[in-house]
């Protein structure tokens, strides 16, 4: 999202849990993303359509909720034929969000890193994740990435 924001316009849909300030230390050019406050499902639904249908943003963030089969789809197929990029932000996919993805990821924390003794005097350093394919129509699911993410590469991120 970051990278996106350097160049276009990106939209999120906020059910409140937004927090702007991490969105500047992740380097997001604040000027250049559209909070859309929604909390009701037909609103988010609503909100998503406009922003589909009118192309203004590269890139739309929403959080999962509740919809029939048909508006997955629908959202998906019109995400394709804008151009735009929709992620739905979830812990857990329901079946017909599954079906309407044209990718499925699954990040997991493996660990945290921490340099020197543990406990009081340790300090952070980063952390690794892992990352699964979970549906892609070019790749076999299942494969995995591991990242590393260090101190440095979290200032370099912030200073961007």
């Amino acid at each position: 999202m970051a990278r996106v924001t350097r160049q276009s316009l990106v939209a999120i849909l906020d059910d409140g849990t937004l927090y702007p300030p991490a969105l500047a230390e992740a380097g997001a050019c604040l000027e250049r993303i559209l909070v859309v406050p929604a909390r009701k499902a037909l609103q988010i639904v609503r909100a998503v359509d406009i922003l589909l249908r009118s192309r203004i943003c590269r890139l739309v963030l929403m959080p999962a909720i509740v919809l029939r089969d048909s508006v997955w789809a629908r959202l998906a197929k019109l995400a394709r034929r804008s151009g735009v990029l929709l992620i739905v932000i979830t812990s857990r996919a329901g079946v017909s969000l599954s079906a309407a993805a044209g990718v499925r990821l699954h990040c997991a924390l493996e660990r945290i890193v921490m340099h020197g003794t543990r406990g009081l005097w340790g300090v952070f350093a980063g952390f690794e994740l892992c990352i699964g394919v979970r549906k892609h129509k070019h790749l076999v699911a299942e494969h995995t990435a591991r990242l590393r993410v260090g101190r440095e590469e979290m200032r370099d991120a912030a200073l961007r």
